[in-house]
């Protein structure tokens, strides 16, 4: 919600997908991004370590590896 708050006040347009995928995480953005016109990936990073172990890999794995730049906002 932040995010689209965000979006609206710079009159940016955004846009979001949720579907399941057989590969993990990261290669199913990696191929979702390769076969779709995106500029920008924005991805939520964990500022605690327990939720970074558990959570932050995929944040850390896209941005290493994505096609776009990866905008990380920290919560």
């Amino acid at each position: 919600v932040k995010l689209k708050n965000l979006a609206e006040v710079a009159k940016v347009k955004i846009e979001y997908v949720a579907k399941p995928g057989k590969g993990s995480p990261s290669q199913e953005i990696t191929h979702f991004l390769n076969e779709n016109d995106f500029d920008l990936v924005a991805m939520v990073g964990r500022s605690n370590a327990f939720s970074a172990f558990l959570l932050g890999s995929l944040t850390r794995q896209m941005v290493r590896s994505s096609p776009v730049p990866v905008w990380t906002l920290h919560l």
